[in-house]
């Protein structure tokens, strides 16, 4: 028995995505695949007030948001994430100079605990700025206050948290046309699953 073509939805590609992603390796290359096969336009955001801003533009329509769930609220904040991040590359440069020092280099090795210490601490001060659950904020947002064209697209989380309380929570707040992967995940699951969304019973 041959399924109708009327009750059959093609897949189309093209259009506009929105990629919520601090991490500015992981938001290329996600940018880049979508780009590359479903030849998609893609706008990047790296905290919940940018991607905001983005689905709140009445010149945007997207097809379908990428969301990390660990993201810095504020654009002030990521400013500050981003200059803390300088700072530990710096101090991680230290270590590792430390580290291939010769044996007899007690200079360098006294240098050890110190940079080890603000290693440390600068972590500590990037965890604080950073919203375990901005990016599940923004979804609840833009299901009830976004801009009616948006309001409604497919969501799929792309996140390292994976705890059935966090993901229940996420999944609640986008509801229907939503999903979860958790990172690191091939580029073909990615695709697969945000395909899944636009399946004609969620879409």
């Amino acid at each position: 028995m041959h399924e109708s073509k009327g009750n059959t939805k093609r897949f189309r590609y093209g259009g506009l995505v929105l990629v919520l992603e601090d991490d500015e390796g992981i938001a290329k290359n996600i940018s880049q695949l979508f780009e590359t096969k479903w030849r998609c336009t893609t706008e990047i955001a790296e905290s919940k007030e940018k991607a905001e801003e983005l689905v709140n533009d009445p010149k945007k329509k997207f097809k379908l948001g990428i969301i990390d769930t660990m993201v810095p609220g504020t654009e002030c904040d990521l400013r500050e994430i981003r200059n803390l991040e300088k700072q530990l590359k710096e101090v991680e440069t230290v270590i590792m100079k430390v580290h291939n020092a010769k044996d007899d280099d007690a200079a360098k090795r006294e240098q050890l605990p110190g940079a080890r210490h603000r290693r440390s601490v600068i972590l500590d001060q990037i965890s604080k700025l950073i919203d375990r659950k901005g990016g599940i904020k923004f979804v609840r947002t833009l299901r009830g206050t976004g801009r009616s064209k948006n309001r409604n697209i497919p969501v799929l989380y792309l996140t390292a948290l994976g705890n059935d309380e966090i993901v229940s929570e996420g999944l609640e707040a986008s509801g229907v046309k939503s999903g979860w992967l958790r990172k690191p995940a091939p580029g073909e699951v990615i695709l697969a699953r945000a395909k899944e969304l636009f399946a004609e019973k969620n879409y």
